[in-house]
């Protein structure tokens, strides 16, 4: 999972700041920032494995209510890039208890990885307090149940594009301007699909989220002490400039 906020402008990585990438937009014309979330969909795939579950008994898990003594889900399972670069971090469930049910484990990894977005999208400078609201694409962007999570979790609205296929979309038509098929002035345009509203953060939920997300990064830390590693030479952020 990435999210992606164009930029025109180069500002030099911190050292102390969280991870992010920056690279050149395909047309030459402008920049575009990245936070790579590593543990999203792969988690979530594991997670439905482990369980026995559907993709749709996943998404149907997040309309069930939230519950702030629910177990807390690390999906970290391979490390993380954005904000941490650090491939050590290691996932886990905690707080479990004789009361918790299938249901609530799908529903607390899909809380997860929610945390994990909106960590993402609080790492990228051009987005807090900058825009109203955030598009989607592709992957489980399609279930209701998974959007309203997301826009409570993020509390941003949610709209979806009118293209499922969106990065294949974009890459046929980067070929098509590399073969002369379309002129590279149109691309803008024609790389920014119609889209429309769906999903609003409920402003209850999004306040149990934010109690709920506190604990969550509590034992994230908690777990980052005990599992990694932090070597000098390692870099705090990636610079790409592609020819």
């Amino acid at each position: 999972m990435q999210v992606i906020v164009p930029t025109s402008a180069v500002v030099p990585p911190s050292e102390t700041g969280p991870v992010t990438h920056l690279y050149r937009a395909a047309t030459r014309h402008g920049w575009y920032e990245m936070a790579a979330v590593q543990s999203g969909g792969l988690a979530l795939s594991w997670v439905i494995g482990v369980l026995g579950a559907t993709w749709a008994e996943l998404y149907d898990s997040a309309s069930t209510p939230v519950q702030l003594d629910d177990p807390i889900f690390l999906p970290h399972l391979n490390g993380e890039r954005t904000p941490y670069l650090d491939p050590s971090l290691r996932g886990a469930w905690t707080a479990l208890r004789s009361g918790h049910d299938r249901s609530t484990l799908l529903r607390t990894s899909l809380e997860g990885v929610a945390f994990t977005i909106s960590e993402a999208v609080n790492a990228l400078p051009g987005v807090a307090g900058r825009v109203d609201h955030l598009r989607i694409a592709g992957g489980g962007s399609t279930a209701p149940s998974w959007r309203q999570m997301l826009a409570d979790v993020l509390g941003y609205q949610l709209r979806a594009v009118h293209v499922l296929a969106a990065s294949g979309r974009g890459a046929a038509l980067l070929g098509a301007c590399a073969a002369g098929h379309v002129d590279e002035h149109a691309l803008p345009k024609l790389l920014t699909p119609a889209s429309q509203p769906v999903a609003d953060p409920d402003a209850t939920r999004t306040d149990l989220y934010a109690e709920r997300r506190r604990a969550w990064r509590q034992v994230l830390e908690g777990l980052r002490q005990t599992t990694t590693t932090h070597p000098a030479s390692q870099p705090a952020n990636e610079l790409r400039h592609d020819p």
